[in-house]
């Protein structure tokens, strides 16, 4: 069987402060790549020096792209992906570090299991300096026992759809589906877009251990933290309800769009009950938009809602049933 070649899939912009130490990690793997292909997005600082003189004595190919033009992160992430030839795909942000085994115990569960799509991890979440902040990502994100019950069953799709719990930087995938996924939409995030895309025609795997030092910092496109239920509610208490129609609209249009490119698929290939899920998310989404401000009309519809389990399968069941109820004008 010939050797699986790795691709790491880099995007860069303005990340001198920490790019050395996600650079350095990859260097130190167990299971070095087969290449490493970066594309930055037009940075103005060292980023690129920064890229270039660790690609003198790395101990794998590196391939350094510059954008003409800044395409954003999620379509630069395509551009970085479209340019890997490896057999499975590693994506990664600038700002991270790799533990010394990820690419080997990833691909070990690749080669162990060959119906395997993707594969993600936990990480550690720390400061700008690496200090553990006392959390991991799957605390952040909700992916709790339950939720990964169901998807150690084969259920990947119904997990996802309920939220996505699959963050890029600890994510990997096989390079077939390329065709597939691409050309991300522009209202996707590229990790959501893959992970779900992946899950309705592969299984997905995960790995409880931390393989990533997720690193929060003030330059962070993306973040995370935790928060409480009263926090959540606060913050849904706050936003105007246009704010919070549009939101949900928005997120009903997503799960359209990827409802309308699986219906170029043969349903036979793609997990059984899919379109009725997809058809039940865009339900609740388009439901949740549209609730009246005022209470005496809001009370039995959201309560219909959660009747249905619609608030337990693709929200966060009663944290967003409460959401909603307490909204004011």
């Amino acid at each position: 069987m010939p050797h699986t070649k790795i691709s790491i899939a880099l995007c860069t912009y303005n990340g001198e402060k920490y790019i050395t130490e996600q650079l350095a990690s990859y260097a130190r793997q167990t299971q070095l790549p087969y290449e490493l292909i970066v594309c930055d997005d037009g940075s103005t600082d060292a980023t690129v020096d920064i890229v270039r003189q660790f690609a003198v004595s790395a101990p794998f190919p590196i391939k350094l792209y510059i954008n003409e033009q800044n395409l954003g992160s999620t379509k630069n992430f395509e551009k970085t992906i479209s340019l890997c030839n490896g057999d499975i795909i590693f994506l990664s942000d600038q700002d991270d570090v790799w533990r010394e085994d990820k690419i080997a115990s990833m691909s070990q569960i690749f080669k162990d299991h060959p119906g395997t799509g993707a594969i993600f991890s936990d990480a550690e979440v720390v400061d700008s300096k690496l200090e553990s902040m006392g959390y991991r990502l799957w605390d952040s994100v909700g992916f709790n026992w339950i939720q990964q019950k169901r998807m150690f069953a084969g259920q990947p799709a119904s997990v996802l759809l309920k939220k996505n719990v699959v963050t890029g930087a600890t994510m990997a995938f096989r390079a077939k589906f390329i065709p597939d996924v691409f050309p991300i939409p522009k209202i996707w995030v590229h990790d959501g877009w893959i992970a779900l895309f992946v899950a309705v025609f592969a299984d997905l795997k995960f790995i409880s251990e931390p393989l990533v030092l997720y690193r929060q910092h003030s330059d962070n496109q993306i973040g995370t933290a935790r928060k409480t239920l009263l926090e959540q509610i606060k913050t849904s208490i706050k936003g105007s309800n246009k704010t919070k129609e549009k939101a949900y609209l928005d997120a009903a249009e997503q799960y359209i769009v990827i409802k309308e490119r699986l219906d170029n698929y043969v349903k036979e290939a793609m997990q059984s009950d899919i379109e009725i899920l997809l058809e039940n998310k865009i339900k609740h989404l388009q439901s949740r938009a549209h609730i009246p401000t005022s209470f005496v009309r809001r009370f039995p519809l959201v309560v219909h809602e959660l009747m249905t389990l619609r608030y337990h399968r693709y929200s966060s069941g009663f944290k967003s049933f409460l959401k909603d109820l307490v909204r004011l004008n």
